[in-house]
């Protein structure tokens, strides 16, 4: 082990300390001083941080139910968010370093933890507690007990069922793709690939996955009908090129007619193609993204096979890639052909998170899949892209299309001109569509778009539910050109109207107090 290594291990270690002394002094506050009876009974107070940090450690496997524990702190009151923020650092370091000490043993470490605790017997009564004395008591003390009892259980249920996803995770596909990326050029010794290529159009996460990958992020801007525009493609590309970040429909829901070139330029210059999966609703079963020159892929199980969506969740993000990256694979994967096993590859990027991960989230998309058949998922993806162009025809005539051509399973419309003469913005009209019962699509994106708003109807939607959507937003443009001032009311029939969200942003409140 190196030098610097050794001094991260040490930071690590110090940190997962730190964080484990607050969350201790956090708890014997809110136990009244009896838990720091029990501990120094228990040990000398040195070792008292050591101890919290063993037990903490165990449970702490999903960063979503640490948050919820967390916020249990925060919420009561019992610590500030600086020294929340120092537990989860700490929390999660101490895994990470416990995890690294037991691999030097042989021992897996999700099934360590589990051995250890066998969470799933105790966890529900912990979370019955909690539930009782936030909704039984007065007392503001109990409550904010129950609220942390709430958040354990939460926590510890977590490292069996809802602890990662099958391999990748849901929030980070994008980072294991570029992991496999960065793994494949390191293999080749040529580490002087140090850019991705984004265009101007893309998700958000993809900079952002770039970037946490290590990567310096290139953005190029489209040309002028939506798609990459290849002239700036090729300026970029060069030997320090890692690769290329792409939608394929885009962000404006557009094919992009020039994909084989655009593959091909990144290819010449030694880099790979990373292909994100969020639009593949719209060619599943008719394209191939491999076809298309991508060497790698997640799929968006939550977009395109029907998989809960945020806070639906839990979510998963399976990763695809070619022959010459399989080699850089996270963790186990199943070889053979007559017996199956296990095997890990020596150039394997490690662990993400978990084992089994989200099982049965890729349970409920491999039902849909095999729901669907081989006819069904073409049809699927057919009627999505028919949705769309439905739509986007019976409103052009009024909305401004950003791209008025035949699109794929969405559009985007542009209402900039309707601002300019109305006052009326994209807000405006989403606000309006809430008061007629209509969830309304994705504001203000793509960046490209002025006052964007994109449509995506889905394969779902009948002929008479369109319809309807299409009347409404109509009926929204005649009052936007005939009573602006009731659109920037808008919405007046729902629970919560119309909010400050200037002054949500400046003085946000993130505590609720409790009444005694």
């Amino acid at each position: 082990m190196d030098f610097f290594s050794i001094l991260t291990l040490l930071g690590g270690l110090a940190m997962f300390l730190y964080g484990m002394q607050v969350m201790g002094d956090g708890l014997a506050k809110v136990s009244g001083g009896k838990l720091e009876q029990i501990l120094e009974n228990l040990t000398s107070s040195k070792w008292k941080a050591v101890l919290l940090g063993m037990c903490v450690t165990a449970v702490i496997q999903s960063s979503s139910a640490t948050t919820v524990m967390v916020v249990g702190f925060v919420n009561s009151g019992i610590m500030k968010l600086t020294q929340a923020v120092g537990i989860i650092m700490g929390a999660n370091i101490g895994t990470t370093i416990t995890s690294w000490i037991l691999s030097l043993t042989g021992i897996e470490s999700s099934n360590f933890f589990i051995s250890l605790l066998k969470p799933s017997s105790f966890s529900p009564i912990l979370a019955l507690v909690g539930i009782v004395l936030l909704t039984f008591t007065k007392s503001s003390r109990k409550k904010d007990v129950g609220t942390i009892l709430l958040g354990f259980a939460v926590l510890m249920f977590g490292m069996e069922s809802m602890s990662g996803a099958v391999k990748p995770l849901a929030d980070v596909p994008e980072f294991t793709g570029l992991l496999l990326i960065k793994a494949y050029h390191k293999s080749r010794g040529d580490e002087k690939r140090k850019k991705i290529i984004v265009p101007d159009s893309a998700h958000g996460t993809n900079p952002a996955s770039a970037a946490m990958a290590g990567f310096q992020v290139v953005s190029i801007e489209s040309a002028p009908d939506g798609g990459v525009d290849l002239e700036k493609l090729q300026e970029v590309c060069g030997e320090d090129t890692a690769g290329l970040m792409l939608t394929n429909p885009n962000t404006v829901g557009l094919f992009d007619k020039n994909i084989l070139k655009i593959t091909e330029i990144v290819h010449n210059c030694g880099g790979l193609c990373y292909y994100d999966g969020a639009n593949l609703n719209a060619v599943m079963g008719t394209v191939r993204p491999g076809d298309m020159g991508f060497d790698v892929i997640h799929l968006n199980l939550h977009k395109t096979f029907s998989t809960p969506h945020g806070g639906g969740g839990p979510g998963s993000g399976p990763v695809g890639c070619k022959s010459m990256l399989v080699p850089f694979l996270p963790s186990y994967v199943v070889d053979g052909e007559e017996e199956l096993k296990f095997v890990k590859e020596p150039q394997s990027i490690g662990e993400m998170k978990s084992f089994y991960g989200n099982f049965t989230v890729i349970v409920k998309a491999l039902t849909y899949v095999k729901t669907l058949g081989r006819e069904g998922i073409p049809e699927a993806s057919q009627n999505a892209v028919l949705n769309a162009n439905y739509m986007m025809n019976k409103l052009k005539d009024l909305y401004t299309m950003a791209y008025d051509e035949v699109c794929m399973h969405e559009f985007v419309m542009s209402l900039a001109d309707l601002k300019k003469k109305t006052g009326i913005s994209a807000m405006d009209i989403a606000k309006g569509l809430l008061d007629n019962g209509i969830h309304p699509p994705t504001m203000y994106f793509p960046l490209i778009v002025e006052e964007a708003l994109m449509v995506e109807p889905t394969e779902t939607e009948s002929k008479e539910t369109l319809d309807e959507a299409v009347e409404v937003l109509r009926k929204l443009y005649e009052i936007a050109e005939t009573d602006a001032e009731q659109l920037h009311q808008a919405p007046v029939t729902t629970p919560v109207t119309r909010m400050d969200e200037v002054g949500a942003a400046r003085h946000p409140y993130l505590r609720y107090e409790w009444q005694d």
